[in-house]
């Protein structure tokens, strides 16, 4: 949260990118939308405990979705 208000951001115009179990839990706990992803080679959770909004498996679908959403 002292990022969005260091950027002076609100909370429906930020994600948070995670690929942990911890991170999905931190963003959901922040009320931010909220990415799995596991695009990287060494991600951190194959299966998430708590259901991040979204997962992807590769950066280009996240690009999508960014460039969708303009």
């Amino acid at each position: 949260m002292k990022a969005l208000t260091i950027l002076e951001t609100d909370k429906k115009d930020a994600v948070f990118l995670g690929d942990s179990n911890a991170d999905i839990k931190a963003g959901k706990a922040a009320g931010i939308r909220t990415y799995g992803v596991q695009w990287l080679s060494t991600y951190q959770s194959s299966t998430f405990e708590t259901p991040p909004d979204i997962i992807f498996s590769n950066i280009q679908q996240f690009i999508d979705l960014l460039r969708n959403e303009q």
